[in-house]
């Protein structure tokens, strides 16, 4: 049986930063003007962290505040796009590659900001709770303007 009500709603926003694209202990990428442009400025789920939230004590916003060329924190541990370079960290996107140090300790890093917001969506979800995933879309991408993610699967 289905639940029809939830007490709470928690709110996942993977893509709404840019931070770390400058960051040379996170990025690795070349910040050209074509990456920024061709990648980041159009795949940045821009406002969705001041679109979905309301000012209550029922929603919970959880905004990852890195941008997904720096850790992916919508995908999942073996995710299918790992295959092509487009996993947990991404190594690369629309004919840009990111050079990453093949050494523990930076992946380590990248991968605990991924774990971090793993564990502060987790930590606010229980059985009263329903998860929602905000994004938007760039206007030549799609004819939807905003997609509200929701999976009764888990």
């Amino acid at each position: 049986m289905k639940r029809s009500s939830f007490n709470k709603i928690v709110l996942n926003i993977p893509h709404a930063s840019v931070e770390g694209l400058y960051d040379k202990k996170l990025s690795f990428w070349q910040p050209t003007v074509s990456f920024i442009n061709d990648c980041v400025y159009k795949l940045t789920d821009w406002h969705t962290d001041y679109l979905f939230v309301e000012d209550s004590s029922t929603i919970t916003p959880i905004r990852f505040p890195y941008s997904r060329f720096i850790v992916d924190a919508e995908r999942l541990e073996n995710d299918p796009l790992e295959s092509i370079g487009q996993g947990i960290i991404y190594k690369q996107f629309d004919g840009f590659s990111r050079n990453i140090p093949n050494d523990k300790t930076t992946i380590d890093r990248l991968k605990a900001l991924w774990d971090n917001h793993q564990k502060n969506l987790t930590n606010k979800l229980d059985e009263d709770a329903i998860l929602i995933d905000c994004h938007s879309f760039p206007q030549e991408m799609s004819d939807i303007d905003v997609c509200i993610g929701y999976n009764d699967d888990w």
